[in-house]
C-alpha cells in the first residue's frame, strides 16, 4: 500500500528528547502502514545511539551540512509519502496529530496545501517570568498562518507537491528557514490554514538563559535573511535599539498576569531587545556567526 505521509524530524545532540518524540509517534491513532518516520542526524561524526536499534519503524539518515533546514531537505529527498509532516525532536506529537493533520489537509485540499498546527507549551514546576514570556511570544501559530502565511516547522503538514513548486528550504539559514520558505510558498499561492486540533507539545524555556540562547539563534536567522547590503545591516541594527513597544502592548493587554509580573515582563523585553542589538553588532563586526542552537 502506498504511503500517505512521511514524518520528518531533524535532530542535533538531542537523543533523549528524540526518544520521547518517537515514543509518541509510535502511539499515533493512524494506521501504522500508512506513514513512515524519517530522522535526520545532523551531528556528523556521532552515530545514532544503540538504544534506537529497537525502533525498526524509523528510517535514520544523516546530513553533513550543518543546520536543521539542510537536514529537513535531506529528509524530504528520501521521503515516499505524498504528505510531509514536520516536527522537531524536542516536540511530543499528540496521539491524534497525524490523523487530524492529514484529514484537515484532505478536506481543505481545494483551498489549502499546507496546515499549521498548534504548538502547546509544557511547563515544569512553578511558572517563571520566562515561562510567561514564552506563553506570550512563542509559537503564535494562528497569527503566523492567518496573517503572515507561514508555519513553524515544529508543526507543519503539507502536500509534498508544495516543495516541487516552491523548492527546498534555504540551507544557508540556521534559523528562520520556515519563515523564509513559508513566505515563498505564500507568494506562489500555496495557501496555509491554521488548525488548532493538530497538536504537538513543546517544553517551555523556563530560564532567561534559555531565552537568550533562543534569541541568539533566531537573531542570527533574521540577520542573514534581512541584511543583504551594508545599509540594510545598519538599518537592522538601528531598528533593534528601538524600545519594544509592540511587546509592551501585548504584555499590558494580557489578562493572565498581575501588575508586578507585567513589570517583570516589560523589563525582560527590554533586556532581550538590548541583547539582540549586541548580537547584531557582533554579527556585523564578524566577532560571531549565526548560531544553530
Amino acid at each position: 500500500m502506498k504511503l500517505v505521509a512521511s514524518v520528518i524530524i531533524p535532530t542535533y545532540k538531542d537523543w533523549d528528547d528524540l526518544e520521547c518524540c518517537l515514543q509518541a509517534l509510535s502511539k499515533q491513532d493512524y494506521p501504522r502502514e500508512l506513514f513512515e518516520i524519517i530522522v535526520v542526524n545532523n551531528d556528523i561524526g556521532v552515530s545514532v545511539p544503540k538504544k534506537f536499534d529497537t525502533y525498526k519503524f524509523v528510517k535514520f539518515v544523516s546530513e553533513s551540512k550543518p543546520g536543521s533546514y539542510a537536514a529537513r531537505n535531506r529528509g524530504i529527498s528520501v521521503s515516499s509519502g505524498r504528505v510531509l509532516a514536520f516536527t522537531d525532536s524536542d516536540c511530543v506529537p499528540d496521539k491524534y496529530w497525524l490523523r487530524n493533520g492529514i484529514n484537515s489537509l484532505a478536506v481543505e485540499e481545494s483551498k489549502y496545501s499546507r496546515i499549521g498546527g498548534n504548538v502547546k507549551l509544557v511547563f515544569s514546576g512553578e511558572i517563571t517570568v520566562s515561562d510567561d514570556y514564552e506563553r506570550l511570544f512563542s509559537f503564535r501559530q494562528k497569527e503566523f498562518c492567518e496573517y503572515h502565511g507561514y508555519s513553524v516547522t515544529a508543526n507543519m503538514i503539507c502536500n509534498k507537491s508544495c516543495f516541487d513548486e516552491v523548492g527546498p528550504f534555504s540551507d544557508a539559514l540556521m534559523s528562520g528557514g520556515d519563515t523564509e520558505w513559508g513566505k515563498r510558498a505564500n507568494s506562489l499561492d500555496e495557501r496555509i490554514k491554521y488548525d488548532p486540533s493538530v497538536v504537538v507539545y513543546h517544553p517551555s524555556r523556563s530560564s532567561i538563559r534559555d531565552l537568550c540562547k533562543k534569541m541568539k539563534r533566531v537573531s542570527g536567522g533574521i540577520y542573514v535573511r534581512n541584511s543583504h547590503s551594508i545599509i540594510e545591516k545598519i538599518a537592522l541594527i538601528v531598528k533593534s535599539t528601538f524600545p519594544p513597544v509592540g511587546s509592551i502592548k501585548i504584555i499590558l493587554k494580557d489578562v493572565e498576569t498581575g501588575p508586578w509580573r507585567k513589570l517583570s515582563l516589560i523589563i525582560l523585553s527590554f533586556y532581550l531587545k538590548i541583547y539582540r542589538s549586541i548580537i547584531f553588532l557582533c554579527l556585523f563586526s564578524g566577532i560571531s556567526k549565526p548560531s544553530r542552537r
